[in-house]
């Protein structure tokens, strides 16, 4: 993460949900005050499980012309809608798609199952290893037996255990990777966007000025008979229009996303071992790992110091009696099955912790949770790093700019009525 570097930008569109600069969230609808009347309360939407509804905070839908009848011309009109467009839009609001979290399915059961197959006919071997033992009667059979079944049972259940890691890693580790990558490409869709709404502005201005051309020339030229009809006419001139578009060039807008860009840190947030998968594996997976064997052997170890306790008090017993009873020797052949069932129950429990631990459901609403906080250091960046200069570069000179428009667009058709009162010479 740490070299990761925004891609270089392209001048279009991105159509990313993530570039909608204002958005709603639309959790309870307008008949919510009678509700909690009734005491009918709906379930409120967990964000972090990826179940809000989002939609467009759209605009009116009118035309550019109905929204400016005053317009001298439906490129001018075009024109100013392109301005309120750019001015509403060009700072960007974070808003990231959360991961949906469903629930264990019945296909999710079916590959539990499927891990403990090993486990299972590992545990049916051992019952079996410790019936020979038994039939042996041999006492370092019977001492090491306990400690081979523990670390048989581990054994049988590594692949089981490995791929339950290897899917929370993936789920977890890569699921983030991919989040955090994609928050950095929205840094350049923002910058995209920014450079094509000034574009989209810069292209309706060149219709513009191609649609009042004639008059502005044909004015220049009927300048002194203007001045005769009306002393006060003052002719248009595009240039001061043309000056203040020039403010908000592409390389000021880029460099501020740029900026913003390399200030983001998102690994920061995360704890050591989610930074990455190897950091996963040497955190988690392995001591983990570590963990389980350790506790069957020391499971085993408790079991065999209390069986040796009650053998002892038994031998002692028999020592008395002169004679070792049936049951007693029924009692020590049953100890070494039930060495197989604990260590088969243990692999059980593991394998379930596990696979429990790995799946989506779980997962995924931990890692909206690290999205949320991604997207509000985000926002932060964008308040902080984008919003000010961006105001003062880009919405304060379009502010301005659609002044000027409507302005040259008055004068515009000021020009045009005397003008038609002048005779032109013939072509």
């Amino acid at each position: 993460f740490h070299n990761m570097t925004p891609r270089p930008l392209i001048n279009e569109v991105n159509s990313s949900p993530l570039l909608t600069p204002k958005r709603s969230k639309k959790i309870n609808d307008d008949n919510d005050m009678s509700r909690k009347n009734k005491g009918d309360y709906e379930p409120i939407p967990d964000l972090e499980e990826g179940d809000v509804t989002i939609e467009e905070n759209s605009k009116s839908k009118l035309t550019p012309e109905e929204r400016y009848p005053n317009a001298s011309s439906k490129e001018e009109a075009s024109l100013l809608a392109s301005i309120d467009d750019i001015i509403d839009n060009i700072i960007p609001t974070v808003n990231p798609p959360l991961l949906p979290v469903g629930k264990v399915g019945i296909s999710d059961l079916n590959g539990f199952f499927a891990l403990l197959k090993v486990p299972f006919f590992t545990f049916a071997s051992l019952v079996f290893g410790a019936i020979i033992v038994i039939a042996l009667d041999s006492p370092i059979a019977k001492a090491l037996y306990p400690y081979v079944a523990a670390i048989a049972s581990f054994v049988a259940s590594l692949p089981a255990l490995k791929k339950s890691f290897e899917d929370a890693s993936e789920n977890l580790v890569g699921t983030i990777e991919t989040k955090i990558k994609g928050l950095f490409d929205t840094v350049d869709d923002f910058a995209n966007t920014g450079v094509s709404l000034v574009q989209d502005v810069s292209d309706k201005m060149d219709a513009m000025f191609q649609t009042i051309k004639p008059t502005l020339d044909l004015a220049g030229k009927m300048e002194k008979q203007l001045k005769k009809i009306d002393p006060n006419i003052d002719i248009p001139d595009t240039k001061d229009v043309e000056k203040i578009l020039e403010a908000c060039s592409v390389d000021k807008i880029t460099s501020v996303f740029t900026a913003m860009s390399k200030a983001l840190n998102f690994v920061d947030k995360l704890p050591k071992p989610l930074h990455n998968k190897k950091l996963f594996a040497k955190y988690i997976i392995h001591p983990a790992l570590g963990f389980f064997l350790c506790m069957q052997l020391y499971n085993v170890f408790v079991s065999q110091t209390e069986s040796q306790s009650d053998l002892d008090q038994v031998l002692d017993d028999d020592l008395v009696s002169g004679d070792k009873s049936y049951e007693d020797e029924t009692q020590e052949q049953w100890a070494l099955i039930h060495v197989a069932c604990a260590g088969f129950f243990a692999s059980v429990v593991q394998i379930t912790a596990t696979f429990i631990s790995s799946q989506k459901a779980i997962i995924y609403k931990q890692v909206n949770k690290f999205v949320l906080t991604f997207s509000d250091d985000m926002q932060s960046k964008v308040n902080d790093m984008v919003k000010p200069p961006l105001t003062s570069l880009v919405i304060d000179n379009m502010m301005l700019l659609k002044e000027q428009v409507i302005d040259l667009g008055k004068k515009v058709l000021d020009v045009k009525k005397p003008l038609e009162k002048i005779p032109q010479p013939p072509f």
